[in-house]
This record gives structure tokens, C-alpha cells and sequence, in this order.
């Protein structure tokens, strides 16, 4: 058993050896037919390529095995953030999809609200020179809640980093 810290960690240096190793491969593969084979120690090119994709083939098996074990963890695993509790997997959806468009809903909420109400800073004896008679808007949403909203949502976002961390470090997984 590893945690998922462990899996993730492993993940990256799977991937790294994986691209190491096509490198090898490919530096290898084609060579000119008059030159001493640089893998004739080992075999011979022919040999040592065809062991070393074996191993790359391998290390993918490796990788796919365990992001499914990270996947399959991340599916079942709740963890609460805020007042709300959803599986690592619908936090992590969440995070990657729905934040960021909410974030970015929330500021412009935010700046429709201050952009009305400077409309509202110009004085009454400039409201005819500007070409404004009598100016009144209506903010359709409460501002304090918006406020606490926004706040909330900040709060959210680093509680969630926290609780994921917390539940990577601690979650076993199968090898």
C-alpha cells in the first residue's frame, strides 16, 4: 500500500523515465550500417531496443495501473470543504471547471454593483452637464451577501487545497 502523495509522487517519475527512455530509443534506432554498433556489449542494437521498449511498455502498464488506482481513490474518498462534502474526483471537477467561471462571475457581479453606484457620484449640479437628469438605480442583489459570498468562496478554495493534501497524504491505495 502507498498514498496517493506516494502514487502521484511515482506517477511523475514513471513519466520521466518513460521519456528518458524513448530518448534512448530513439537516439539508437537508425545508424548507419558501416559504423561499429555502440550497443554491441549489450547485445547488439536490435537486442537492447527491443528490451528497452519492452521496459517503456512495461513503465506505460505501470503509470496506467496507478493513476487508475489514484482515479478509483479520488472516486470514493470524501472530504468536506465549506459546509458541502463531495469525493475528491467531484472536487477536483469542480476546481478545474466550475471555479474559475464563478470566480470571474463573482468580480464582474462586483464591479456592475461599484460601476452603478458611480454613476450615482455625480453631483447634482453636474448631472446636467453630463446630460443626466435625475439618476436611480436599483442593485438587485444584496451586497452584503455578495460580499460574504465572495469571501466564502476565497475560503473555499484554501480549504480545499488543504483537504486535498491532507486526504493525499493520508489515503491508501493499492501498489
Amino acid at each position: 500500500m502507498a498514498t496517493v502523495t506516494e502514487k502521484l509522487a511515482r506517477l511523475k517519475t514513471l513519466k520521466k523515465q518513460i521519456e528518458v527512455g524513448e530518448q534512448f530509443v530513439l537516439q539508437y534506432a537508425v545508424r548507419d550500417e558501416r559504423m561499429k554498433d555502440p550497443l554491441e556489449s549489450g547485445g547488439g542494437t536490435k537486442t537492447v531496443l527491443a528490451q528497452k521498449i519492452q521496459a517503456l511498455n512495461d513503465l506505460r502498464a505501470q503509470y496506467v495501473r496507478d493513476r487508475d488506482s489514484v482515479a478509483k481513490s479520488n472516486a470514493v474518498t470524501k472530504v468536506p470543504v465549506g459546509k458541502q462534502i463531495r469525493t475528491i474526483s467531484e472536487w477536483l471537477i469542480w476546481r478545474r471547471e466550475v471555479a474559475n467561471t464563478y470566480k470571474i462571475f463573482l468580480a464582474a457581479l462586483q464591479q456592475a454593483v461599484i460601476r452603478g453606484r458611480t454613476v450615482l457620484s455625480v453631483p447634482a449640479h453636474r448631472q446636467q452637464e453630463v446630460g443626466v437628469s435625475e439618476i436611480r438605480i436599483a442593485v438587485g442583489i444584496d451586497e452584503k451577501v455578495l460580499g460574504q459570498e465572495i469571501e466564502d468562496f476565497e475560503v473555499i478554495l484554501g480549504e480545499l487545497d488543504a483537504q486535498l493534501s491532507l486526504s493525499n497524504a493520508t489515503t491508501q491505495v493499492p501498489d
